[in-house]
């Protein structure tokens, strides 16, 4: 798990692009949750910062589920909608890549 870490937050500070996705996401995961409890409160950068180190911390179990499990069979991870950080993985704009024994699926909830 670590070393993923590692390299995810090496990513997460040598690419731009990356470092955007992850703080845009984690200010409107802040937002929505702020509007479903009605709190007021301004965003803080400390908040943002929080957040974002929730996201690197879950990237490793995309990227290498298998691994961190033990196991040699496919490693279904579910998500209730979609989201851009994962798509960013799958597209290999990083270091590391999701192993194929990952497999994302996606069930959207439409309002």
């Amino acid at each position: 798990y670590q070393y993923f870490l590692e390299k995810i937050r090496k990513d997460y500070s040598d690419n731009s692009d990356f470092y955007t996705l992850c703080t845009e996401q984690s200010e409107k995961a802040i937002i929505k949750r702020k509007i479903s409890t009605e709190n007021q409160n301004i965003i803080n950068r400390k908040d943002i910062e929080i957040a974002t180190e929730y996201i690197l911390r879950e990237l490793p179990f995309l990227i290498a589920p298998s691994v961190l499990l033990a196991t040699d069979s496919n490693v279904h991870i579910s998500y209730y909608c979609t989201w851009p950080v994962a798509d960013y993985l799958y597209q290999d704009n990083l270091s590391l890549s999701p192993h194929s024994y990952t497999k994302i699926v996606i069930k959207d909830h439409v309002a």
